[in-house]
């Protein structure tokens, strides 16, 4: 549920008890009902949950209920704009956007559309989730105005990889279809294609089931050479090297790759203290403080220090590391909340050069032709990269 200020406008029902109308699409009005928001009227909470009453769509799926293509374009550069408010978050708009963006695939599904703009809308969506997945795994507990807000991570994943199947399957049809494909096509299949490997790495399945029905220029791209090489790094057990490869990914593959860092950042240590194994005594050969922080993916030397003391690694006088005799990844407790979340600044500031300090919703709608490319203030949203 979103929670905001009183004088912040944002779209909801005009009555929360009821579905929304049909949005003629003559001249009418396109989007929800806009009007004022006030916690106290539109969230509730019940032992620190949040209940979602206000967003919630009907299973009513008549022709009167459902909103036309160009009703749900509009909706999607609506949310979109939300993640460029001045004085808005990540953590306040989540569930609200969240909840939103599945009633726009209910009605795609309930309409059965398929094109070059629908596949659009979902691809946003799909950032949208990946974004969240990093952004909000330390928000496990926090404050939304007067309430309190809990990420659930696995949620979050369920609805990303409903979003990418069906995605997957839009473009499958739309390219059997016709026949052809352009720069814009792989680049966009390339990216979902990276997105869904990432969450078979811990699900058992095949990768053959993601990679047959594509075309070798989707198999050859970046997006999916990263993909592959993260998700073997994880089967084989190289911490380094999958910590390693997180560095070189797009800033959105880093998101998704990253919810498996703290456990590969225990294996690298264990793979630290082999490579530097004691000589005489208990403790091994020397690793720098700042050697460290970038072996471990973090961004300072404090962070470092941080999960090398966890782990019961020895500093000496020359803020130097040395790994204990015998140390094994299973002994190492939990590592510090600071030193978990790795935000990736350089990523990120490469990402705001790059992007010319446009705002992050230019980037969630995959070059759309309909946003504006006029050049504005860097907003919450300006850290995601293609």
């Amino acid at each position: 549920m979103l929670c905001r200020s009183p004088d912040v406008t944002i779209s909801e029902p005009a009555d929360p008890s009821r579905p929304h109308p049909a949005f003629p699409c003559h001249g009418g009005i396109i989007l929800e009902v806009i009007k004022t928001l006030r916690c106290p009227s539109a969230c509730s909470s019940s032992g620190g949950n949040m209940q979602r009453n206000a967003f919630s769509r009907t299973p009513d799926l008549s022709p009167g209920m459902v909103r036309t293509p160009m009703a749900l374009g509009k909706t999607m550069i609506h949310l979109a704009s939300l993640l460029d408010a001045p004085g808005t978050t990540l953590q306040s708009l989540y569930i609200f956007i969240s909840d939103r963006y599945r009633a726009v695939r209910t009605d795609i599904q309930a309409q059965q559309l398929s094109s070059a703009e629908t596949c659009f809308w979902l691809a946003q969506q799909a950032r949208f989730h990946a974004w969240a997945q990093h952004e909000l795994c330390e928000q496990s507990e926090g404050g939304v105005g007067n309430l309190v807000f809990v990420f659930d991570a696995y949620q979050n994943l369920q609805q990303l990889n409903n979003t990418l199947d069906m995605l997957s399957a839009m473009l499958q049809g739309l390219h059997t279809s016709v026949g052809d494909y352009t720069v814009t096509d792989i680049e966009l299949e390339a990216e979902i294609t990276a997105y869904q490997l990432l969450l078979l790495v811990t699900s058992g399945m095949s990768r053959q089931e993601v990679l047959g029905p594509l075309q070798s220029a989707v198999l050859s791209s970046g997006h999916v050479s990263i993909a592959l090489r993260l998700q073997s790094a994880f089967a084989l057990g190289d911490g380094l090297a999958y910590l390693a490869l997180i560095r070189e990914a797009p800033y959105l593959v880093q998101c998704l790759a990253h919810q498996h860092a703290p456990a590969m950042r225990c294996i690298a240590l264990e793979q630290l203290a082999e490579a530097y194994p004691p000589s005489r005594g208990k403790f091994g050969g020397a690793m720098p403080l700042s050697w460290l922080a970038h072996a471990l993916l973090l961004n300072s030397s404090q962070q470092a220090a941080a999960v090398a003391v966890a782990a019961g690694f020895h500093l000496d006088d020359h803020d130097r590391f040395h790994a204990q005799k015998g140390f094994k990844a299973a002994d190492v407790p939990a590592m510090p909340k600071e030193a978990k979340q790795h935000l990736m600044v350089q990523q990120r500031a490469d990402c705001i050069s790059r992007m010319s300090l446009q705002p992050l919703s230019a980037n969630l709608q995959f070059r759309h032709p309909e946003m504006s490319q006029e050049p504005e203030a860097v907003s919450q949203l300006s850290r995601l990269a293609l």
